[in-house]
């Protein structure tokens, strides 16, 4: 076998080179005849055996499902309609091949699903309990010195995450549609990530809960408390470095330590404008990344943007920091549907895709998380 010998290879080259009495020149010539088979060896067991080589084709699942999109399923054969799958509703579910490609997509159109807890999910509800912190003390339960422990101040608590429903439509035309040139995946999986991302990326931040039919954003008030504890800046309506500096030291340090900064453009041209008055060197408090893909940073934490956290004009919060991945969860419901609309808009030559994408979101760790506001004073 493959592996035996590859394992007596090394163990020989070991060997050889621990023994004495071999010139330099002779161990490298052994150790590069022996590099070559260990290389030969490896490449054969990654080649696929004959009759099972590796395909690149789409699954026949994948195949049937776009003839079905691109000629609707009286295009489709007995046998052929037997492989979509619907849900209760009768919408055909996307395969999993083309979700998955959705969901890789999506992070790189948000910032908070980059930075948050993702989780998937087959239900349209996830219990979440609350306890408030673990009080412990010192002490031996077997002596006199027993630990005071006050038991009764673990109070659970029980809420729930909803799962909640976000539909797309996309209309393409019946000529471009016959058309074989067209790439219906690309067409699938662009055109409704970058819608998802855009309406998602809204929710996580500003969404208004379950009653709205949103996830909790980040800033959601729950009766008029919200639920991530506000900053408040010096000077309502404008903020300066030292607020950013109390909103970031407001976070606990554990919290701190994977700190990011989240701003509107408006907030981060502001905050790049900065400039270090304390030690009259007139330098800029931004430091720009000197690494292709890395964030800018103030005062030492990343900064990001996302254009649906408020602009300073608005008056209200205008920058979360904190741990986004210990704070916040996205949930994502496994089964994306899509439903092909023939007639609604046949008299426009056009045909309809209607997408049903299924997500939650909930802070689920207030305290690894801070808002700055600047709608009133913090004094």
């Amino acid at each position: 076998m493959e592996i035996d010998e590859l394992q007596r290879l090394v163990k020989e080259l070991r060997d050889k080179v621990e023994e004495k009495g071999r010139t330099e020149a002779e161990l490298k010539e052994l150790q590069e005849k022996l590099n070559a088979r260990i290389d030969e060896l490896e490449a054969k067991m990654m080649r696929p055996p004959l009759g099972e080589a590796k395909s690149t084709e789409p699954s026949e699942t994948k195949q049937i499902f776009f003839k079905f999109l691109r000629h609707g399923r009286t295009s489709l054969a007995p046998e052929e309609r037997k492989a979509l799958v619907e849900d209760q509703y009768g919408q055909i579910l996307v395969p999993e091949e083309v979700e998955m490609e959705l969901y890789r997509q999506l992070p790189m159109l948000t910032v908070v699903r980059q930075l948050a807890t993702v989780k998937q999910t087959r239900s349209d509800r996830i219990r979440r309990r609350s306890i408030n912190e673990t009080i412990v003390n010192w002490g031996k339960l077997e002596t006199a010195n027993n630990p005071q422990i006050a038991q009764d101040s673990l109070t659970a608590g029980e809420a729930y995450t909803y799962i909640e429903d976000l539909y797309g439509l996309a209309l393409v035309g019946e000529d471009e549609l016959m058309d074989t040139d067209i790439n219906l995946q690309n067409f699938i999986v662009d055109s409704f990530a970058r819608a998802i991302a855009e309406k998602e990326e809204d929710a996580f931040i500003n969404g208004q809960g379950h009653s709205a039919g949103q996830p909790e954003g980040i800033l959601y008030v729950n009766q008029l408390i919200p639920v991530v504890e506000r900053v408040h800046t010096k000077t309502a309506g404008a903020f300066t470095a030292d607020d950013i500096l109390h909103l970031i030291y407001a976070v606990p340090a554990q919290y701190r330590t994977n700190g990011t900064l989240l701003v509107n453009s408006q907030t981060e041209y502001a905050m790049r404008i900065m400039k270090d008055a304390v030690n009259n060197s007139n330098q800029y408090l931004w430091q720009p990344s000197l690494q292709a893909g890395r964030p800018a940073t103030f005062a030492g934490y990343p900064v990001m943007n996302s254009e649906f956290i408020p602009r300073i004009t608005d008056g209200h919060a205008v920058a979360i920091f904190g741990d986004i991945r210990s704070g916040y969860t996205i949930y994502d419901r496994l089964g994306v549907t899509i439903q092909r609309l023939d007639e609604l808009f046949a008299t426009q030559g056009m045909v309809g895709f209607k997408v049903h994408f299924r997500v939650g979101g909930a802070v689920v760790r207030p305290d690894a998380l801070r808002v700055l506001d600047v709608s009133a004073s913090g004094g």
